[in-house]
């Protein structure tokens, strides 16, 4: 049972054609908004969304060879 719970828990995300997806074991510590500059500009948005996670509750499960860093 108590596999099943975390299981219901865990959230999953990818990008709209499904080459990235991952999943975190448990809710974000921490979400904000930023409107800074790069982040507006690097979006193409009037604020970037971020979550805060420990790195032992996030997992890729495809497609992290796709990420690109700026």
């Amino acid at each position: 049972m108590l596999g099943d719970l975390r299981k219901a828990q865990m959230i999953k995300g990818s990008c709209l054609c499904g080459a990235i997806a991952y999943e975190l074991s448990e809710r974000p510590e921490i979400m904000n908004l930023c409107h800074c500059a790069m982040c507006r500009k690097i979006l193409g948005s009037s604020y970037g969304t971020f979550a805060h996670i420990e790195i032992g509750k996030f997992r890729w499960i495809c497609g992290e060879e796709n990420v690109q860093r700026y």
